[in-house]
């Protein structure tokens, strides 16, 4: 049984050996095409792998092998370290920075005959659930429709569907989460550098017909505490003002150590009693997390709560 030890142990010193023995360059591809959740591992086998496995570069050279491509400033930027490579390298739902977040942010995903025709009224046929990856917090005259086949005139150009939501004659508001970390953002980058996170959404109203339009946006911590202060806007529009698309925009900045959440809520009515859905109309929603550019801070979030956070993130 010894010797069968020894024999062994004699064989892994070999290949270690001649593992070691191996030009920096040519292992550095075999150490490309090895699973990058496997990697960091590796990295205790000597320091020639630490060293190649702990390099900007060699994540760089691992995004080009996976046919992943950043603009030249982001690679070029020096203030970026190997982990952010490598965050991105370990996320399956592709670059996360310069992303629109929210999703059927336009109701593109909608395809459903009820969605088209019906709204979602505050009566029996009530869903909270109506928009896909929307919370509906109040469907009130007529409720929430999706209106696709006769867009009004104008329709931004920035957006790339051709639907949009409408109101009705009482208050009609929806929300939707959005976990940061759970779409590929690094924890530690957004602590560390606090990239811009931008905001942007187009409303409009019907012809001769005044509307109410409501946006409220909040950036949350690990516990869902609201960070900074929360984005508000609301547009009262007129009956006489003109129906085209009118775009509102925000963006957070230095907005502190812990971000992880994005708490996003719109909605609106029109101003008169006509039944049907001549309130806000609202498309081409988004929250996009711009590419990291200057650490601001070393601090991490730690969460310090000893009781039950303050609210119930419901991410699904």
């Amino acid at each position: 049984m010894d010797i069968i030890s020894h024999s062994i142990e004699s064989s892994e010193k070999d290949c270690c050996l001649e593992m070691e023995e191996l030009p920096s360059e040519l292992l550095e591809e075999i150490l490309l095409r090895i699973d990058s959740r496997i990697l960091l591992p590796l990295s205790g086998v000597c320091s020639q792998w630490s060293d190649i496995i702990y390099s900007i570069q060699f994540w760089k050279r691992k995004l080009d092998y996976l046919g992943i491509h950043l603009p030249k400033e982001v690679l070029q930027n020096p203030n970026l370290s190997w982990k952010f490579f490598y965050s991105i390298v370990l996320n399956n739902q592709g670059i996360p920075y310069q992303k629109n977040l929210i999703v059927n942010g336009s109701g593109e995903l909608e395809n459903e005959k009820a969605k088209l025709n019906d709204g979602n009224r505050n009566e029996e046929d009530f869903d909270e659930s109506w928009f896909k990856s929307w919370n509906t917090l109040s469907s009130g005259g007529q409720g929430w429709r999706l209106l696709k086949s006769l867009p009004p005139r104008s329709m931004p150009q920035e957006v790339e569907h051709n639907s949009y939501f409408a109101t009705s004659n009482f208050s009609c508001t929806k929300e939707q989460f959005l976990s940061l970390t759970e779409n590929g953002l690094d924890s530690e980058i957004l602590d560390n550098f606090q990239p811009d996170i931008e905001i942007e959404e187009f409303y409009s109203k019907s012809e001769n017909h005044g509307a109410i339009y409501d946006i409220q946006v909040c950036l949350l911590d690990g516990c869902g505490n609201v960070l900074g202060k929360a984005f508000s806007f609301r547009k009262n529009m007129e009956a006489e003002d003109e129906d085209t698309w009118r775009k509102v925009t925000h963006t957070f900045k230095d907005y502190g150590v812990g971000v992880r959440f994005v708490k996003y809520y719109h909605g609106g009515m029109a101003e008169d009693m006509e039944e049907g859905w001549f309130g806000v109309r609202m498309t081409g929603s988004s929250v996009k997390v711009k590419f990291p550019e200057v650490k601001k801070t070393e601090a991490r979030f730690e969460c310090k709560c000893k009781t039950k956070h303050k609210m119930n993130l419901n991410l699904s």
